[in-house]
C-alpha cells in the first residue's frame, strides 16, 4: 500500500505504508504554488494531481498522459467542495475529504475515462492515458456545468449548472433521465438508489429515488445514516471518528478528532494540520499534512501514536 502527498512547494512524495519509507519524490510542474488535490483511479493503478494543471501518474510516479489533459481543469479543492455543497466556508464542516466518497472523483467508475472541465464551459470525458476527448456531457441546458457526482455504476452522472437545476444524465447516450427542483448537489448513496440535492445552505434536502423514479423531501431519519454524514464530515473507515480542521487563536490550523456518535471532542493532534485523509481500510490510521510536513497517525480508543 502506498500513500501520495502533495502540498506547498510543488513536490509530490510517494510513501510505502508498511515501513513509512519514501519511495519516490519529484517536482510537480505547475503554474501555481502547491498541489491542491490528489485522486486515485478506481483500480488504484493511477493517480491524478491538480493545481494550475492536472497530470496523471502511475503508482510509481511515472507521468502517463499527453498534454491534452494537463491543459484542462479537473477535480476539486477543499474550498470548492465546501462552496459547491452550500456549506459555510472555513466553518470546519466543509473539511470532508473527497477520497471518502467516490461520487466526486474525476475518474468514471469502472472505466478508462476521466472527467475534465474545458474552460469551465462543458464536461469532457477523456481517455485517461492519451488525454483525447471521447465524449462531451452537456445535458439540456444553455448554462455551464459547475458541479457533478458520479452514480456508483458509472452509467449515470448528476450535473448541476450555473443558472439551472440538477439533471440526472445517462452518460452513454446523453439522455436526461430526470430534472430536479434544486440546484446544489449533495451526492448518491453507496447503492446508487438515492440521490440527494439541496437549495443553497438549506437543510431541507430533496431525494430522488431511482427505483421509484420520484423526487420527494428527505426523511429525517436518513440524516442519521453514516453514508449521509460522510458528505459533510471526514469520517474514519470504521465510522467511529471524524476530523475537523479548525483555527487556533493565532489563525494557525489544528486537527480536532470527534466522536461520530456523540460529537464529543476526543483529542487534538499535536502537529499543524491543513488537510487530512483516513485510511480507506483501517479506521485507526490517519494521514495529515501541515505545510510541507506529512504525518501518519495511529489512533485507538485511548491514545495517539
Amino acid at each position: 500500500m502506498v500513500l501520495v502527498t502533495g502540498g506547498d512547494g510543488n513536490l509530490i512524495k510517494i510513501w510505502d505504508m508498511e515501513d513509512g519509507e519514501m519511495i519516490n519524490s519529484f517536482p510537480y510542474v505547475n503554474d501555481f504554488k502547491g498541489v491542491n488535490f490528489i485522486s486515485w483511479s478506481y483500480d488504484k493503478k493511477l493517480f491524478i494531481t491538480g493545481g494550475g494543471r492536472s497530470v496523471v501518474f502511475d503508482e510509481y510516479g511515472k507521468k502517463m498522459q499527453s498534454e491534452n489533459l494537463s491543459q484542462s481543469s479537473i477535480g476539486y479543492s477543499g474550498f470548492d467542495y465546501t462552496m459547491k455543497r452550500g456549506l459555510e466556508p472555513h466553518s470546519g464542516s466543509g473539511t470532508c475529504h473527497l477520497s471518502s466518497n467516490n461520487n466526486f472523483s474525476p475518474w468514471r467508475p469502472f472505466s478508462k475515462q476521466i472527467i475534465v472541465r474545458k474552460n469551465d464551459e462543458s464536461l469532457l470525458l477523456s481517455n485517461r492515458i492519451t488525454g483525447e476527448t471521447e465524449k462531451i456531457i452537456k445535458g439540456n441546458s444553455s448554462s455551464k456545468p459547475v458541479d457533478f457526482a458520479w452514480h456508483p455504476s458509472g452509467e449515470f452522472i448528476a450535473v448541476s449548472f450555473e443558472d439551472d437545476d440538477i439533471q440526472i444524465i445517462r452518460v452513454d447516450n446523453s439522455e436526461v433521465v430526470r430534472r430536479l427542483s434544486v440546484q446544489y448537489i449533495v451526492g448518491w448513496n453507496p447503492q446508487g438508489t438515492i440521490f440527494i440535492g439541496r437549495e443553497w445552505g438549506e437543510d431541507d434536502f430533496v431525494i430522488w429515488n431511482a427505483l421509484e423514479q420520484k423526487e420527494k423531501l428527505m426523511p429525517e431519519e436518513m440524516k442519521d445514516e453514516l453514508w449521509f454524514k460522510r458528505f459533510f464530515k471526514n469520517i474514519s473507515a470504521d465510522g467511529l471518528r471524524y476530523i475537523k480542521i479548525e483555527k487556533n487563536e493565532d489563525y494557525s490550523t489544528k486537527g480536532n478528532i470527534y466522536s461520530v456518535e456523540s460529537d464529543e471532542l476526543l483529542t487534538t493532534l499535536p502537529e499543524k494540520v491543513t488537510s487530512a485523509a483516513w485510511s480507506p481500510i483501517d479506521g485507526g490510521l490517519l494521514a495529515t499534512c501541515g505545510g510541507s510536513e506529512t504525518h501518519i497517525w495511529r489512533l485507538d480508543e485511548k491514545s495517539i501514536s
